[in-house]
């Protein structure tokens, strides 16, 4: 047997928890490649349960124990083997987990140790080799885990979770359920809350956000921009869920759609059929719209809607073809051709006010 000392003391990353330790070796496994990884849970009759992580087709050699030595390649991948196991492995020991690594010929048995020369526990791993030929894959094995502990992590490891609903999207799939909703995956791993009210909760392929090591921050306004793209892509999916994103109001992945909303036929007429449902045969306006453009229109109802809906409605082609069909004020014309116009249209009902109109209209002048 082989014994090597490490050098990590047991104090280092003291804010890590036993959910930041198992996210890193799911992450190593997970970034080898979907159908090359397996899990199995073992429950035991103390309601503690083991975990069994297994990578197929990789062993870790010894030099992989010394930190800046990696078995990474790539550019594409979170984890794989890197400075991330060496302390996850610390984590787990010091909150009271057995861990052991099978790889290869090798089975690797970790501990915490007193090192004298500084007086801390540091870790370190004991080294046996098999007679048998070696097994390409490599095996962590947790033990002493509680199993309100593992149903705590499974519920941020979607890879755990069975049946989950969703819809995909070309760069995320949108989760439906509601013990998934506000909560931010990437590549199925949980990463941090959204900030904010959200309508779903989201699994973002690997590669859509920067991630610093401890992998749980995404920038705010980037998760925000990134959902309101699913969103709109999820709705042309599923017809479903189109009431609840048109009802939806100051939900961070809807705070952007009006940028994506083009792009989907589905939300943008459905929002347009919405709005004529709620006020028949008018027209969407912004504030600033009633003394700024529209005073160049006549023959036209409008209706102030919110700025963010309005840059919506206003994008759609059944707003332009609306705006198209009103007839734009000539200024070289007399007032006057407007009140007859505006006689023609409500005779029925203004004949006897005529000619009181007719007099007035003759002091108005073009401004």
């Amino acid at each position: 047997m082989i014994r090597i000392d490490l050098g990590l003391s047991e104090k280092y990353l003291a804010h890590w928890t036993i959910q930041d330790a198992l996210r890193e070796l799911y992450q190593n496994a997970i970034d080898n490649g979907e159908d090359n990884w397996t899990s199995r849970i073992y429950t035991m009759n103390n309601n503690m349960v083991a975990l069994d992580i297994t990578t197929l087709d990789v062993t870790l050699d010894r030099d992989t124990l010394l930190l800046g030595e990696t078995s990474k390649t790539g550019d594409d991948t979170i984890g794989k083997f890197g400075e991330g196991y060496k302390l996850a492995v610390l984590v787990l020991l010091r909150n009271g987990k057995s861990v052991t690594v099978t790889t290869g010929s090798e089975h690797w048995t970790f501990h915490l140790r007193p090192n004298d020369q500084f007086d801390v526990n540091i870790l370190s791993v004991d080294i046996e080799e098999f007679d048998e030929p070696a097994d390409e894959s490599t095996t962590f094995t947790i033990n002493n885990i509680p199993m309100e502990e593992y149903e705590e992590y499974r519920d941020k490891n979607l890879h755990l979770q069975d049946g989950y609903e969703l819809v995909r999207t070309d760069h995320c799939e949108v989760l439906l359920d509601e013990c998934n909703k506000g909560k931010l995956f990437i590549g199925g791993l949980y990463v941090c809350p959204y900030y904010g009210t959200t309508l779903y909760g989201y699994n973002f392929d690997v590669g859509t956000f920067q991630l610093g090591r401890d992998r749980n921050i995404v920038d705010g306004w980037d998760a925000s921009w990134e959902a309101s793209k699913a969103v709109v892509q999820a709705v042309a999916e599923d017809r479903s869920l189109l009431d609840k994103v048109l009802e939806a109001k100051g939900t961070r992945d809807t705070e952007h759609l009006n940028q994506f909303v083009l792009s989907n036929d589905v939300l943008s007429s459905a929002m347009w059929d919405r709005f004529i449902d709620e006020y028949p045969n008018s027209i969407p306006c912004s504030g600033y719209m009633l003394e700024d453009r529209l005073k160049d229109y006549i023959g036209g109802k409008f209706v102030v809607v919110p700025n963010r809906q309005f840059d919506i409605l206003s994008k759609t082609t059944m707003y332009t073809e609306a705006m198209d069909a009103l007839e734009k004020r000539d200024l070289d014309v007399e007032p006057m051709v407007y009140v007859k116009m505006f006689f023609d249209k409500y005779q029925d009902s203004l004949k006897e006010h005529f000619g009181e109109l007719m007099l007035e209209a003759e002091k108005w002048e073009v401004k």
